[in-house]
């Protein structure tokens, strides 16, 4: 269950801690680079950008959150025509984003139908 073969390259198996898959998953599932994956699922930004829109980080936590997401090859840093920097997405952090999207959905469903059972708990005390 735990591993997978990909037809173009070797066996992944996330609960080995010598797989490479380990360093990525643990990236990936940081307090901030989750965020920062779906928040540039919409297209490039800056870094001013994606501070503004991740709601309670700091920059240096933000900072070290895009140069290991940019080592994994998950976003690209390029500047733009003023020398400012500009991330976005790689095919391989679409991949992962479109999973991160789905799992922020999921939540949302889980939230959504946790409200509802309180409150229906409610009525029925009343």
């Amino acid at each position: 269950m735990a591993n997978f073969e990909h037809e173009d390259g070797p066996v992944i198996d996330v609960f080995d801690p010598r797989c490479p898959s380990r360093s990525i998953l643990r990236d990936v599932t940081g307090r901030w680079a989750p965020l920062v994956l779906m928040a540039l699922n919409d297209g490039a930004c800056r870094f001013g950008e994606l501070h503004r829109t991740i709601g309670g980080s700091n920059e240096r936590m933000l900072s070290q959150t895009l140069a290991t997401l940019t080592d994994d090859k998950l976003i690209s840093r390029s500047l733009d025509e003023n020398g400012r920097p500009s991330y976005e997405l790689t095919d391989n952090g679409r991949n992962i984003t479109y999973a991160l999207l789905g799992l922020r959905d999921a939540i949302a469903t889980c939230l959504w139908a946790s409200e509802n059972n309180e409150q229906s708990r409610s009525v029925e005390a009343e």
